[in-house]
C-alpha cells in the first residue's frame, strides 16, 4: 500500500500491515515540488497537483527500488529520505528534469550535482512546469535566490556563464547574479557564530555561512580553488555569498558532495 502525500512524499507500508507509520514516510532526496497547503513557501495547486499526480504515477509501475543515504537517512520531520528508482529511471532527477519540482540543494549535494543541474536548466530552458509561466518562472527563481543558488541556465539572466578569475574579476558587472570564481586560497577565518570568510587573491572576500561551511573542500594556503555563489556588495565590499566549493588543485575537480 502506497499513499502519496504531494510530489516529493508518499507513505509506504514496509510492514504490510495495512496501516502507514511515520518512519514509513519517505521524503525524496534534492526534490522541492510545489506546496498544496499553504506554507511559508506559499501555495502553488496548478504545479503541485501535476507534480503530486506524476509521483502516483510512476508509484504504480515496478519494480521499486527506494536507496537510502547512510550518512543522511532522515530529516528533522523523522521522515526517511531517498533516492526512488522505478523501471530503471531515477524518479527524482525526472521530477526536476521535467520541471515538476525545484533541484533541492540546501542540505546536501549529490554526487552527480551535474545531472541535476543539467536537468534542471533544461526544464528551465524548454519552459516545462513551474518553468512554463513568466509568473512563476520569476517566484521559483526568487525562491531559489533566497536559497542562495539559482538555474544553472545560459537563458537565466542571473547566472554568468563564463568562469571569472579573483585576480581580474570586476564585481560591478555582476552584482546580485551568480558566478564560478576560480582562485588562491589565501585565509579561512570566523566571523561570529555562524559565518567564516574565505579570502582569496586580490583580497577577494567568499563568505561561507553556517548551513554550508561543508561544501569547501579541504584545502591548503596557495591551493586554487572554484566557488559558486551570488555576488553582493556589503560595506562597499563586494563579497560572493557561498553556495558551493570545489578544489581544483593540480588539474582535477573534486566536489564537496555530501552523500
Amino acid at each position: 500500500m502506497v499513499k502519496v502525500v504531494d510530489g516529493g512524499t508518499f507513505y509506504a507500508d514496509w510492514n504490510r500491515n495495512n496501516y502507514t507509520e511515520s518512519e514509513e514516510k519517505i521524503r525524496l532526496l534534492f526534490v522541492d515540488t510545489p506546496e498544496l497547503n499553504q506554507s511559508h513557501k506559499g501555495q502553488d495547486l496548478e504545479f503541485g497537483l501535476p507534480a503530486r499526480d506524476f509521483l502516483k504515477g510512476r508509484l504504480q509501475r515496478g519494480p521499486l527500488q527506494l536507496w537510502m543515504s547512510p550518512r543522511f537517512p532522515g530529516d528533522r520531520h523523522q521522515r526517511t529520505l531517498g533516492l526512488l528508482q522505478a523501471e530503471d529511471a531515477n524518479v527524482n532527477l525526472l521530477l526536476i528534469g521535467l520541471g515538476y519540482s525545484l533541484f533541492d540543494a540546501r542540505y546536501q549535494l549529490p554526487s552527480n550535482f551535474d545531472s541535476y543541474v543539467d536537468a534542471e536548466a533544461q526544464a528551465y530552458e524548454e519552459k516545462r512546469g513551474i518553468w512554463s509561466k513568466y509568473a512563476s518562472r520569476r517566484r521559483y527563481l526568487k525562491r531559489l535566490a533566497n536559497e542562495g543558488r539559482t538555474v544553472y541556465s545560459r537563458t537565466n539572466r542571473r547566472y554568468v556563464t563564463k568562469l571569472q578569475k579573483a585576480e581580474s574579476v570586476d564585481f560591478a558587472r555582476y552584482d546580485k547574479r551568480f558566478i564560478k570564481l576560480a582562485g588562491r586560497s589565501e585565509r579561512r577565518f570566523s566571523k561570529g557564530s555562524y559565518i567564516e570568510l574565505l579570502l582569496l587573491e586580490n583580497g577577494v572576500e567568499v563568505v561561507v555561512r553556517q548551513m554550508y561551511q561543508d561544501r569547501l573542500p579541504s584545502w591548503q594556503f596557495g591551493y586554487q580553488i572554484l566557488v559558486e555563489g551570488f555576488v553582493q556588495k556589503y560595506h562597499d565590499k563586494w563579497q560572493v555569498q557561498l553556495f558551493r566549493g570545489v578544489s581544483a588543485q593540480w588539474g582535477k575537480l573534486e566536489c564537496c558532495s555530501t552523500n
